[in-house]
């Protein structure tokens, strides 16, 4: 991930703590969400220029203002529920900078 996306990601995007999805700021859209699309492990990616993101690591980002340290785990194993306190990271493999999606 690029440090650019570090700052345009919040200027885009809204995190809703009571639904844990992610909207966009002000388009055209009229806020609906921008989950680009969902992977076969059934994570939903978010996509900024041509880089995609998974929507938890986009979360995180939002709430903390940095990507996660590590990879980001559901604690109720609903991989949908991306409220915050629903993410937690994972204790082990810590990641070299952010991880875009593959």
């Amino acid at each position: 991930m690029s440090d650019d996306h570090l700052t345009l990601i919040p200027y885009l995007f809204r995190y809703s703590r009571r639904s844990g999805r992610v909207h966009w700021q002000k388009h055209t859209s009229r806020g609906a969400p921008v989950y680009l699309s969902r992977q076969p492990n059934n994570r939903y990616l978010i996509q900024v220029g041509h880089q995609r993101y998974l929507a938890q690591d986009v979360v995180w980002l939002l709430v903390h203002g940095s990507w996660p340290e590590s990879p980001l785990r559901h604690l109720n194993g609903r991989w949908w529920d991306n409220r915050i306190e629903n993410l937690a990271l994972t204790a082990s493999c810590p990641l070299q900078g952010s991880h875009p999606a593959a």
